[in-house]
């Protein structure tokens, strides 16, 4: 017996864009200004945190951006 995919209902909670947290972020004023507080799902968890993109060998290495 082959096993059938089946797809896995997403909860909208009516908005047109879902709340989507970034999985990365670029390390300049322009990308941190244009990230919205209303746009990313917190869930249970008491605060967020998103790294930042930063060159190979830098001293900011390992650098987060967190929301409380």
């Amino acid at each position: 017996m082959v096993k059938q995919h089946m797809e896995k209902h997403v909860n909208n909670l009516g908005h047109n864009n879902p709340p989507v947290n970034p999985k990365s972020l670029e390390f300049n004023n322009s990308a941190i200004e244009k990230l919205k507080v209303d746009s990313l799902y917190f869930g249970n968890k008491k605060f967020l945190s998103i790294p930042f993109n930063v060159p190979r060998g830098s001293h900011l290495k390992g650098m987060t951006l967190a929301y409380i």
